[in-house]
């Protein structure tokens, strides 16, 4: 285990992950000059801050990595599309938005992308719910995650095709 301070960084590697996060927001750090830093022996007190905030999962300084839809766990109705979303949570996610749109066939006109804010999530994973689409239609959708330090890259397109008519369950 190594660490690192400068003026405006604070780094921690842990075994081959290397974590990093500006000092400016971490409270309980001092503020340190250079010449102090070259002094300065890591004490047990800023060694457990150190820990603390990276173990707490506190700002990293970098955008999450790409969101997935689960099409797998997607499940589709006439006019609903349920989709379940999942993502690295070992990067602070603080917003995930689903884009979606009809699908383009041949003599039809483009339609345009959707964005819809996913209300809740957490430890990996998240859920929303497409209402008031068009039965029988081929819906495309991806997903962004996004912090304080960009978005991710988009997710891989996935299709969905909601049913022509409503699912009919009967009990035998």
């Amino acid at each position: 285990m190594s660490y690192k301070i400068s003026p405006s960084i604070m780094s921690i590697t842990l075994g081959t992950v290397k974590l990093t996060a500006k000092m400016m927001l971490c409270v309980e750090c001092v503020t340190l000059n250079s010449q102090d830093l070259k002094k300065m022996q890591l004490q047990t007190k800023i060694r457990c801050t150190i820990y603390r905030i990276f173990t707490s999962k506190f700002l990293f300084s970098e955008p999450p990595r790409a969101a997935e839809i689960i099409l797998d766990e997607c499940v589709v109705s006439d006019r609903k599309i349920f989709v379940f979303i999942k993502y690295d949570q070992h990067v602070r996610v603080t917003k995930i938005t689903l884009h979606y749109k009809e699908a383009m066939y041949k003599g039809f006109s483009e339609k345009q992308w959707t964005p819809v804010e996913v209300p809740s999530f957490s430890r990996g994973q998240a859920t929303v719910v497409l209402k008031e689409l068009e039965k029988g239609i081929m819906y495309r959708m991806y997903v962004v995650a996004s912090n304080d330090f960009g978005d991710s890259p988009s997710s891989p397109e996935v299709w969905c095709r909601t049913v022509d008519s409503e699912v009919e369950i009967r009990k035998t």
